[in-house]
């Protein structure tokens, strides 16, 4: 018919990237200098590079995580496997990609379920913006 258009099909990405703007830059664009950790309006306790990401909570994501991995019967040695984590804004696992893979496919396969199955990750630090690196990260495992 002429004028009628079809109604767009919902995209959960696009809600998800609208979800997650950061409403404190609204007023202005953004400024790296006075954004980053140190300035006057900068993250309390993120860091100069632009990582953000305190290692604290770090240490608190591996310990949630850690628990779940499945090491397989036959690991041998300490090798290091590495995860890119991203979120969604209400700290759910959103996407888990091995970034460097340890050697040993089973133990990928684990760490990878682990983070999966841990589904949330614990509450940001005070005055931590979840832009700031909370979003995307890396994890690193080793089996001992």
């Amino acid at each position: 018919k002429p004028g009628h258009r079809t109604a767009k099909a919902y995209n959960s990405e696009a809600d998800d990237l609208l979800s997650s703007l950061d409403s404190a830059r609204t007023s202005g664009k953004p400024n790296a200098r006075s954004d980053q950790a140190g300035s006057k309006n900068g993250v309390a306790g993120g860091a100069v590079n632009g990582s953000g990401v305190s290692a604290g909570w770090i240490d608190l994501v591996k310990a949630k995580v850690t628990p779940l991995v499945q090491i397989p019967p036959a690991m041998s040695g300490n090798p290091e496997a590495q995860l890119r984590v991203t979120l969604l804004p209400t700290l759910e696992v959103k996407s888990v990609q091995l970034v460097k893979s340890s050697g040993v496919p089973a133990y990928d396969d684990a760490v990878q379920r682990a983070v999966w199955e841990a589904k949330t990750f614990p509450k940001l630090p005070a005055g931590a913006n979840f832009n700031d690196g909370y979003r995307t990260f890396v994890l690193k495992f080793r089996p001992r």
